[in-house]
């Protein structure tokens, strides 16, 4: 087996000003120069509204999307996530807000398509 240099970045984004934090990131992970990235943490943004965000009050909006930043980032360093990959159907969520009473997946791990296999279910 053929060891692998892994950066492994851990994460905790900010309730405001994403687009900006996503955009120095991005910029920081393309410095560093490793062919293979994980990123993992509390994106505190969803994915999907239908798959990772349900609230108990009907009409109330939901967290917030991912930023393009964040977007561009992901498509760039050829990331996937992983847990979304392993589950497509699965609505599981990893946040309950008790003041605007949201469930939602807003903790993440994005991977490279080539590390995920090595992962199992969860």
């Amino acid at each position: 087996m053929k060891l692998k240099k892994v950066l492994l970045v851990m994460i905790y984004a900010p309730n405001d000003h994403q687009e900006m934090f996503y955009q120095k990131l991005h910029a920081f992970l393309l410095q560093l120069d490793y062919q293979t990235v994980c990123v993992m943490g509390d994106f505190n943004a969803i994915v999907d509204k239908k798959m990772d965000c349900k609230s108990e009050i009907k009409g109330k909006q939901g967290r917030r999307i991912l930023p393009k930043s964040c977007c561009n980032m992901i498509e760039e360093l050829r990331l996937i996530d992983v847990w979304r990959h392993k589950n497509p159907t699965s609505a599981k969520y990893t946040f309950y807000s008790n003041r605007h009473r949201p469930w939602s997946r807003i903790d993440n791990g994005l991977d490279n398509p080539r590390l995920s296999t090595r992962f199992v279910r969860s």
